[in-house]
């Protein structure tokens, strides 16, 4: 599907969400399995990528803001053989076109037109988040049924994170000890594959809001004569600047990660359901005896 670029207009300026970028941020790892019928096992996992703390999103809400250089590190694998986080980035990236034509030169214009463009800046990442949340819930079904597949088999899932002693202790279960697993050290290992998937996306948000907060930042600092700024700059004006933008980042920052937090609850609340009911699947249908004749050759 050929993807159009989409103009808004807000608060006089133009934003450009353009197809250009290599974003797919509809395109699941899940999806891309699916679409090569049959979930093909990767070595390094399903998805790839690195791992961050689980919780991710507030590994450094104190050590830096939207600018800073402390942004979330990309998910590693966590050993669970095979489920990693979605290859996916964030949202459309913004192109904030700025005039070829005369620069501001009055500073107090300047300042006055950058609080106006902010208005829209904010508008067009509002609807942007909005979009991205809507894609991650359909991505989200998707992994949810790419992760049914991967636990009709015990290899290549998470043979590598149990303990040693796996093979050996589950040779002479019964059913109700394979019951007792499952709703237990296997909801554990479902819970681990999820949040990897969450947490790679949470980093992705935020680094698609720091992506676009520089972009505006310097785009609006473009559009003043470079002659006013060192003006300004020598009087110690700029100081007026570095304020204004740096509550235009705290306003960035809060509204994205309250919006973040709003879908990682829904996330966790369709995640749940999900795995309540693949359990009870898994469990009527005694999943575990394929299992076991996989076992019974590793053994």
């Amino acid at each position: 599907m050929r993807l159009l670029p989409t103009v808004l207009f807000l608060s006089g300026s133009l934003y450009v969400l353009s197809p250009n970028f290599d974003i797919s941020f509809y395109a699941s790892a899940a999806e891309t399995e699916v679409a090569k019928d049959g979930y093909k096992d990767l070595k390094s996992g399903a998805f790839g990528g690195e791992k961050v703390k689980e919780g991710g999103w507030d590994t450094d809400e104190d050590t830096s803001g939207l600018s800073g250089q402390n942004s979330l590190n990309p998910l590693k694998d966590d050993g669970v053989n095979g489920v990693g986080p979605t290859s996916t980035n964030g949202p459309y990236a913004l192109n904030t076109e700025v005039s070829e034509g005369a620069k501001i030169k009055d500073w107090n214009e300047w300042i006055k037109q950058a609080k106006k463009d902010f208005s829209g800046y904010k508008g067009a990442m509002h609807t942007q988040r909005y979009e991205w949340t809507k894609e991650k819930e359909d991505e989200l079904q998707k992994f949810c049924k790419y992760l049914e597949k991967r636990w009709m088999s015990y290899t290549g899932n998470i043979d590598r994170d149990c303990k040693s002693d796996f093979l050996q202790s589950t040779q002479n279960w019964n059913d109700n000890q394979w019951n007792k697993w499952v709703k237990s050290e296997g909801k554990h290992h479902m819970n681990k594959q999820f949040q990897k998937w969450l947490d790679y996306n949470k980093y992705k948000l935020r680094d698609w809001t720091n992506a676009e907060w520089n972009k505006w930042k310097a785009n609006i600092k473009d559009q003043l004569d470079d002659e006013e700024w060192k003006k300004n700059e020598a009087a110690g004006k700029t100081k007026e600047w570095i304020k204004c933008t740096a509550k235009m980042e705290k306003d960035c920052l809060k509204k994205t990660k309250k919006h973040c937090k709003n879908w990682e609850k829904k996330a966790n609340s369709s995640f749940r359901k999900w795995e309540g009911d693949f359990t009870k699947k898994w469990t009527s249908n005694k999943q575990w005896n394929s299992w076991c004749k996989e076992l019974e050759g590793q053994v």
